[in-house]
């Protein structure tokens, strides 16, 4: 069995054409990482300088820091706004001004005409970017007190039971919702950007170039070999049927599993080197975008989670287009299946609503399972039989399940050689 795969793995990766295509994958995705950076309105470099200023100062005193800082560019803008006014003579709204801000010349005048250096190129952009920083560390800091009043919505939903009807669904979400986060009372914020690791996770081109690379790995693996007429030969071996089919999925997973390493570890280098990805050890919930997650993680351990979601919904979409492969005959209809395939899950993913009958057909899909950092960013109770059941672990549990299926699915076509020549029949018989 090992010389098989090392056999499945040397056919592979010794293949120019698959090397090129790799090559180029990569070369790709940093391009369109660094195209996307020049289109930013707050330069890079700013998020990276703030983070140190950050870094440098007790996590306790971080978001006084914050809002003071805003505080005084806000100040600013303001003594820019008298500042033109003298320019224009414009009295009235210079009176308008003073009189709505009474003492802020008095405050912060003379620091103004310091021309105090900015983290951004104008005061226009760090006040922008400062609004932005500041909504993320308001976040942070108001975490504790929304989990207490969950907890305390949950207490008068028990109080008024007599009154209301506690066997309905939104009574039983209310009270899984305070039970769910009854563990995160003890998870400590840490008062850190965002920005790169949003940036580095967030990253639908990359999930589509994983997506090109897999069906260009199926093409090698298995249309190349039906193209040649060799599966008729592999077979009458001793190790063509059951073996050769696991060695396959087993050599196109791990594949899959490099890809999405080279690409995701590069992500998140390119990142680190133009924004800064923060404290690998704080809380999941230190980053403001997860403050519904209920992931008792570090953030370190939560790109492990991340990674592993990804390549278990890459490897079951690989494993249905090695199917598609196996059952046709023809390189045009399994191109073709696949991409209705894809197209269907796609149309489910963005066109169905949420809250509605369908809406399992909406978050139990594979595009959500690939765009991961949302998917984890959400908190999401599903109405089944007025009982509300978590998305996430619903999701898994269906992940696992169809990515056993669909292995099962392959190995079942190529082993029963009898169902191969049936669907190729009647594939021919359309053509």
């Amino acid at each position: 069995m090992i010389f098989l795969i090392r056999m499945e793995a040397y056919k592979l990766w010794h293949k120019r054409s698959f090397l090129t295509a790799l090559i180029m994958i990569f070369f790709i995705n940093l391009g369109l990482l660094a195209y996307t950076d020049i289109n930013q309105p707050i330069p890079p470099q700013a998020y990276q300088n703030f983070q140190k200023t950050l870094s440098a100062i007790p996590n306790e005193q971080r978001y006084a820091f914050v809002c003071d800082y805003d505080d005084k560019i806000q100040a600013f803008m303001i003594l820019q706004q008298i500042r033109n006014a003298q320019l224009h003579h414009d009295e009235a709204q210079l009176a308008s001004i003073r009189t709505n801000y009474p003492d802020i010349e008095k405050k912060y005048a003379k620091e103004f005409e310091e021309q105090p250096s900015y983290y951004t190129s104008s005061l226009e952009q760090e006040a922008s970017f400062l609004q932005e920083i500041r909504y993320e560390m308001e976040s942070l800091h108001a975490y504790h007190d929304r989990l207490s009043a969950i907890e305390q919505k949950a207490i008068d939903i028990s109080s008024i039971s007599i009154f209301s009807n506690t066997n309905s669904f939104s009574a039983r979400n209310i009270q899984k919702t305070a039970r769910d986060y009854q563990d995160m009372k003890l998870e400590h914020v840490t008062y850190q950007l965002e920005k790169g690791m949003l940036e580095a996770t967030h990253t639908p081109f990359t999930d589509m170039l994983v997506l090109l690379i897999s069906a260009f790995i199926i093409s090698t693996m298995i249309m190349e070999e039906k193209s040649k007429q060799l599966f008729s030969i592999i077979k009458t071996t001793i190790y063509g049927h059951g073996h050769t089919i696991i060695a396959k999925c087993m050599v196109s997973g791990l594949s899959i599993l490099c890809i999405l390493l080279l690409l995701y570890g590069s992500n998140l280098c390119y990142q680190q080197f133009v924004y800064g990805l923060g404290d690998m050890s704080a809380s999941l919930i230190s980053l403001a975008s997860y403050n519904q997650s209920t992931l008792s993680l570090t953030i370190g351990q939560f790109l492990c989670l991340f990674l592993t979601t990804k390549w278990l919904a890459a490897c079951v979409i690989g494993c249905l287009m090695m199917a598609i492969s196996i059952a046709f005959d023809h390189k045009i209809t399994c191109f073709g299946g696949i991409l209705l395939l894809l197209g269907l899950e796609l149309c489910c993913y963005l066109y169905i609503p949420s809250n509605t009958a369908f809406e399992l057909l909406k978050y139990l899909n594979i595009f959500s399972f690939l765009e991961t950092d949302t998917f984890y960013q959400m908190y999401l109770n599903l109405n089944i039989a007025t009982y509300p059941f978590s998305l996430q672990k619903i999701a898994l549990i269906t992940l696992f399940t169809l990515f056993t299926l669909s292995f099962i699915l392959c190995f079942f076509l190529y082993q029963k050689k009898k169902h191969l020549i049936i669907f190729m029949k009647f594939q021919k018989r359309l053509i």
